[in-house]
């Protein structure tokens, strides 16, 4: 199979993946890793690590079951995180809410080092096929003339015209956008449905490539449509 590439100079054709929702776990688990070597050297620190776990698994769930559309509404989630964990560090050495001490003190979570490293090399390992599979089995490839989709381990195809397309791009989450770049990428081809590819990484990089693509292209049809229009 001919590899062909476009001349230098001119825009190359643009791959693009979409994941899957598991991917932002990442910040867990390089906590988890954290906590696992943690766990190891400080063992009488066993409730700060899972106090420690529990915390950034929290969090890090939150950032994947909401949306955060607007720097307005993350500023407002990080405030309402400062608050409660600066009540309840004020309220271990100023006891203001005496049911919050109580409750605090009962609060011992632990895990040992082994449990950290399982959960931080289950994920791994769920990542490692995820990269596979997608990586290999599941892409977009916007080309000059067609967009085309491959998908599954046969090699299923389909294919679009890519001259007129439209293209939008949406950052439908503040933090996933801080994490990987990541967005939402709308393309509306001048035939069929529109193609919606969530999560894509390095979205504002793919935008402007793709856009310089279809700029190239416009370029390329403008002349020829004003010599087939001269009488």
């Amino acid at each position: 199979m001919v590899n062909r590439r476009a001349p230098r100079g001119e825009p190359q054709p643009v791959k693009i993946w979409t994941w899957p929702k598991i991917i932002f776990l990442y910040p867990t688990l390089g906590v988890a890793l954290i906590c696992a070597v943690g766990s190891l050297l400080f063992e009488n620190q066993a409730t700060f690590w899972g106090s420690f776990f529990l915390v950034a698994f929290f969090v890090n769930l939150l950032v994947m079951a909401f949306d955060f559309p607007r720097t307005s509404s993350l500023n407002l989630f990080l405030l309402v995180i400062a608050i409660i964990l600066g009540a309840v560090l004020i309220n271990q050495r100023f006891t203001f809410i005496p049911q919050l001490q109580s409750l605090m003190t009962g609060f011992t979570p632990r895990a040992n080092t082994q449990f950290y490293a399982i959960f931080a090399g289950s994920l791994a390992f769920v990542y490692l096929v995820v990269l596979l599979i997608d990586f290999r089995f599941d892409y977009w490839l916007v080309r000059p003339n067609e967009i085309i989709h491959r998908r599954g381990l046969l090699g299923n195809v389909s294919r679009y015209p890519a001259p007129g397309l439209e293209l939008q791009k949406e950052i439908t989450d503040v933090f996933e956008f801080l994490l990987f770049g990541s967005g939402r990428l709308v393309i509306q081809p001048t035939k069929g449905p529109a193609i919606v590819l969530e999560n894509v990484f390095r979205i504002n990089d793919k935008e402007r490539r793709i856009q310089a693509l279809l700029d190239a292209i416009n370029v390329e049809i403008s002349p020829r449509e004003e010599i087939s229009t001269v009488p």
